[in-house]
């Protein structure tokens, strides 16, 4: 027992074996989280712009269909919030082609007009 060091959290105990190799392994599954995740974050910035140029798009053909967001959403089977943060000027929220398609569905206009940008 003297290898194991005990930890209590919120009456939970927990048994941990301090080995090397153990700590090597945890350090290794987070070093790659890590970096999985800063990739995400580097490539949410490079199309930053275009995300928004997206959420405004999606906007301008919802009010042309005169629907609000919660009408959208409930389309979609999505939240609010969901529509509200693809819409929003000021807020950059990647979505997937799935939902471009889908959004473009409901809204019935192709795909490419939710997707081309004439500079």
């Amino acid at each position: 027992l003297n290898h194991y060091t005990t930890q209590n959290y919120s009456s939970i105990k927990f048994y941990y074996h301090m080995d090397n190799k153990y700590i090597k392994i945890i350090i290794c599954i987070f070093s790659w989280l890590c970096t999985k995740i800063i990739l995400v974050i580097k490539m949410n910035v490079e199309f930053k712009d275009d995300y928004i140029k997206v959420g405004l798009k999606i906007s301008y053909y919802r009010k042309l269909k005169s629907l609000t967001q919660e009408q959208l959403a409930e389309k979609l089977g999505c939240a609010v919030s969901f529509i509200g943060q693809i819409e929003a000027p000021n807020v950059y929220k990647g979505i997937s082609l799935d939902t471009v398609f889908r959004i473009a569905k409901v809204l019935e206009i192709p795909p490419y007009k939710l997707l081309y940008f004439d500079n």
